[in-house]
């Protein structure tokens, strides 16, 4: 296997944990835990996996499961977001940074919401991870040569 493709195969390895670890803060809002700035309901270009895909993920841009993530990322956000609402009343993310390590002041009923939202999201989260598995698959199984066309600008 080709040095590229040991770093791109890489590269998609760092950006599966980078989401999943995403994931695992949403559900830690959702418990009441205070979680670093980065890992609040940013737009999909913004956080660590986002920043993967709209970057050096391009290079994978011909395969169609690579394709297939934007929509869910973005639904993945969208999820979040909501849930981020409904814990914190309505504000928006950006005030999340005077929310640091504060309580929601989420109700029961807010917080039963929003656990029962995050199978929803967590469903998502599993449909990407394994187009990200399919990706990473494709790319253990491509000659060099394939790899070489599929990176080429």
């Amino acid at each position: 296997m080709s040095e590229k493709k040991e770093d791109l195969i890489w590269l998609l390895s760092m950006a599966k944990r980078a989401h999943q670890r995403w994931v695992g803060h949403a559900l830690a809002i959702i418990e009441g835990i205070a979680v670093e700035r980065e890992y609040i309901p940013l737009e999909p270009q913004q956080c660590e996996f986002g920043v993967w895909y709209y970057g050096d993920g391009r290079r994978l841009a011909k395969l169609q499961a690579f394709r297939d993530i934007e929509a869910k990322h973005d639904r993945l956000h969208g999820i979040y977001l909501e849930i981020f609402k409904i814990l914190f009343h309505g504000k928006e993310p950006s005030l999340f940074s005077r929310l640091l390590g504060k309580k929601s002041g989420a109700s029961k009923e807010d917080i039963e919401t929003a656990r029962r939202m995050f199978q929803s999201l967590s469903d998502v989260s599993r449909e990407m991870t394994d187009l990200l598995d399919e990706i990473e698959r494709t790319l253990r199984r491509m000659s060099d040569q394939e790899f070489a066309e599929l990176t080429r600008p």
